[in-house]
């Protein structure tokens, strides 16, 4: 079982430090990789990881790209909207 904690941001985007539940061990970060334009994750050397721990990486990944398309479409939303009404 694996633990996400937020870091501090660099920039606009957000960061989480990934750590083992069992002994709190940091197995990587996950953070916005600029040139894929998405979340990916980044291992900490020396780390191994079965299929159930990059589910749940994978599985957070999914999350926050969701919320980040949710406020992109409601930031887009918000723009047309304000387009309009200056017309």
């Amino acid at each position: 079982m694996l633990r996400f904690g937020v870091l501090p941001k660099k920039g606009i985007t957000g960061r989480w430090e990934i750590t083992s539940v069992l002994n709190d061990a940091p197995l990587g970060v996950v953070k916005w990789h600029a040139q894929w334009r998405r979340y990916c994750f980044f291992p900490a050397g020396d780390t191994l990881f079965d299929a159930g721990c990059l589910e749940e990486i994978q599985d957070f990944i999914g999350a926050r790209m969701e919320e980040r398309e949710e406020r992109n479409d409601d930031r887009r939303q918000r723009r047309a909207h304000q387009q309009q009404h200056d017309r």
